[in-house]
């Protein structure tokens, strides 16, 4: 896998237009593309035997051409060399503070004016490497958002002050060179916090790139109707009034009106709701559904930008940007420790200038006491959790694409659910069997999939989806014909079977005797079918949209954790009730647009809960953006996933386990990692007070690359038990 980003033509008044991304997408090698129409350029995530000349002939089929390339693949190597390159110099600087120990010939040749030369220029290339970090921590200070950064910059500036006042000394001749200026300790506390930046962010692209490929599962163009034929083109290409063919299998894409033929549509994803919906001419269809019965053709009544997916999809985008973003514990330590420092270090050079009456003495105390509160550790403690958590996670079938999602999971005291794909299979199956003949109930479910198994019909689709996670083998291959509105009928030699629905039974004359049956059916959620062979009711099915089986153990481990349980459903009040019941779940509630849904879950944020959307549709997309952690299965709606935290690789809800166990490993690891941060800390401390003017850089710093050792040696511990 590889990223390019490539300069593009595009002219003023194409600003708007995001064809260019729509169309790249729909290539089979890109996976990913992000248009950035102001810089007037396209970033592309994808597979590495896909040629430069290939995507610039993909631009030209709708009339771009490049203006340079750029593989990012090759920027990342050249930041690793710099990063390699720096590292050997680092390792330089550190046997230059063990010359006293360790007499090496170089730098016992060196004068102290030389020394500080090379010095001097070490700090510039130091501070131009880490000037991001300085900026962003002298950034959050000012509005008192202070983080790890804020720390580490406050140290760097007192450090750098100080030590470049001695080197003016030397190199004016007003004093010799001093070996404690500490600005060496300056340049590991860059180096590695830049390295930790960078295991991070390779982590989350590593993460964000395997779900964009998992999510590109949307179409972006239509058959338009033009005569007699149809014609291919963009989504955003169509207009009002244009005529849509829709075929059986596919989504509507558009907002429209039916204008020839009817259908069923599955809105479990737009609307939440469990059971597909009859269309007829004339019916309204929102993008989004999927078409489960019939080729239909709609007249669009609203182009691309505002249709309901589109709308969804700002509002995902604005919830998101307005999204308070989880803290990391370290960033929230330091937020608390570097105002507590500043003042206690203050108080310290004060009362140090008032016992010694020496200035020097107290600023030299003050800078030391500084670089003992910033070790090295703390600038890995964050990025290697993360690293060695996700990786675990992703073992476990649970993708997190950032690391404050994976922090805020300690915090989490509410989980609300949708219902249907989410609690539910998502599809309806065979829930009850009323068997009136002398067949085993297997039989008839073996001669219930024969008839169903050609229809493209919702019903047919949960039934053959329910007969194969049954592992129930469908033998007979009958002749079948879809009855619009009424069921399938089937033939095998001169046998004649149908199932179908009681309408059907009345145009066919055959009694039913059944009716007290479908009423009870009916009652406890079901759509009934009846399976009829030559005239004869032989069963009635009770078909429903079950609750996934592992669905009640995950609902007893939130309990057990005293995790408050929710459902928001847009599938009818009643339904939503009867499955909370089986589960055990008090709190629930049907009927829920997808703006009561998101509405609901800003309520339970403002009286300062912890919330955690678990969903699946376009309909949940604003809540999951909205939520303090949200997640999403594969193959939900791109939207959807767009807007998660994180997604479950499969349907099983048992992964939410897994995941809450893997967050008291990280938090675990974490802690003790900070434990091993803070005695190192201590210790020198410890030092200071008792060698003070004795105490040498290479002892701090010595002591910070040890603590660091141990708290990586105990991530991988952690990892390989």
């Amino acid at each position: 896998m590889k990223k390019i980003i490539i300069k593009l033509n595009i002219l003023e008044e194409e600003k708007k237009s995001s064809r260019i991304e729509k169309h790249l997408k729909n290539k089979e090698k890109i996976h990913n593309c992000k248009a950035n129409l102001e810089a007037k350029t396209i970033s592309i995530i994808c597979q590495d035997d896909l040629t430069i000349e290939e995507i610039e002939e993909y631009l030209e089929e709708i009339g771009y051409s490049s203006l340079g390339v750029e593989l990012v693949s090759k920027i990342h190597r050249r930041k690793t060399g710099i990063t390699v390159l720096l590292g050997i110099v680092l390792l330089g600087v550190f046997l230059h503070t063990l010359k006293e120990i360790v007499p090496i010939p170089f730098f016992q040749k060196m004068t102290p004016k030389s020394e500080v030369l090379l010095l001097c220029i070490l700090s510039i290339v130091f501070i131009g490497y880490g000037m991001t970090i300085i900026i962003d921590g002298i950034s959050k200070l000012f509005t008192k958002k202070m983080n790890l950064n804020s720390l580490l910059s406050i140290d760097i500036i007192v450090t750098y002050i100080y030590s470049y006042v001695l080197f003016f000394k030397v190199l004016t001749g007003n004093s010799s060179y001093m070996n404690n200026v500490y600005i060496e300790i300056c340049f590991f506390l860059i180096y590695f916090q830049k390295i930790g930046h960078s295991i991070e962010r390779k982590n989350q692209e590593e993460l964000e790139l395997e779900v964009s490929q998992l999510s590109k599962t949307n179409r972006n163009k239509v058959s338009k109707k033009e005569g007699n034929s149809y014609k291919e083109i963009f989504l955003e290409d169509a207009k009002k009034g244009d005529t849509i063919l829709c075929l059986p299998g596919d989504r509507i894409l558009l907002d429209g009106t039916i204008i020839s033929g009817n259908t069923h549509l599955d809105e479990s994803s737009t609307l939440g709701k469990s059971v597909s919906s009859p269309r007829k001419e004339q019916d309204k269809v929102l993008s989004g559904s999927m078409n489960c019965e019939n080729e239909i053709e709609y007249r669009v009544d609203r182009i691309l930008r505002d249709t309901y997916t589109s709308q969804i999809s700002k509002e995902v985008i604005d919830e998101r940007r307005n999204k308070e973003r989880g803290i990391k514990k370290i960033d929230y330590l330091c937020l608390i420790w570097t105002p507590i420092f500043v003042v206690i270090t203050f108080i310290i050079l004060g009362l140090i200038y008032f016992i010694t009456k020496k200035a020097s003495v107290a600023f030299t105390t003050y800078v030391l006491i500084w670089n003992i509160v910033c070790p090295l550790s703390l600038t890995l403690i964050t990025p290697l959790a993360f690293q060695k958590s996700s990786k675990y996670a992703k073992k476990k079938g649970v993708l997190i694409k950032r690391v404050e999602s994976l922090l805020q999971l300690r915090t989490i005291n509410t989980v609300v659910f949708d219902k249907t794909g989410t609690l539910t299979n998502g599809y309806l199956s065979v829930s009850r069997i009323n068997n009136h003949s002398e067949m085993e109930d297997k039989e008839l479910l073996e001669l219930l999939g024969a008839i169903e198994k050609h229809s493209s019909h919702a019903i047919a689709r949960g039934i053959n989806k329910y007969l194969r996670s049954e592992r129930i083998k469908v033998k007979n291959d009958f002749i079948t014909e879809d009855l619009d509105g009424y069921g399938v009928k089937a033939k095998d030699d001169n046998t004649i079977y149908y199932a179908c629905n009681g309408e059907l039974l009345k145009k066919l004359d055959i009694i039913n005797s059944y009716k007290e049956e479908e009423r009870k059916l009916t009652l406890e959620g079901n759509t009934t079918i009846y399976l009829v062979k030559n005239k004869k009711v032989i069963a009635t099915f009770g078909l429903k949209d079950n609750v996934k089986k592992e669905a009640k153990k995950v609902m007893d481990y939130l309990k057990e954790k005293n995790i408050e349980i929710m459902i928001l459903s847009g599938d009818s009040d009643e339904i939503t009730k009867k499955i909370a019941k089986e589960l055990g779940i008090k709190k629930a509630y049907g009927n829920q647009t997808t703006e009561s849904k998101k509405e609901n879950i800003k309520k339970l944020l403002q009286t300062g809960r912890k919330v955690m959307v678990i969903g699946d549709g376009i309909n949940d997309a604003p809540s999951l953006a909205t939520a303090t952690i949200s997640l999403v299965f594969k193959g939900s709606n791109d939207i959807a996933i767009s807007a998660a935290d994180g997604m479950l690789m499969n349907s099983s809800l048992l992964k939410i386990i897994e995941l809450f166990t893997i967050r008291k490993i990280v938090l675990r690891t974490e802690k003790q990692n900070r434990i091993i941060t803070m005695v190192t800390i201590f210790m020198l401390f410890i030092m200071c007070l008792i060698f003070r003017e004795k105490l040498k850089t290479w002892m701090i710093l010595v002591g910070m690359l040890i603590s660091t050792l141990f708290v990586i040696g105990n991530t991988f511990r952690r990892k390989r038990k």
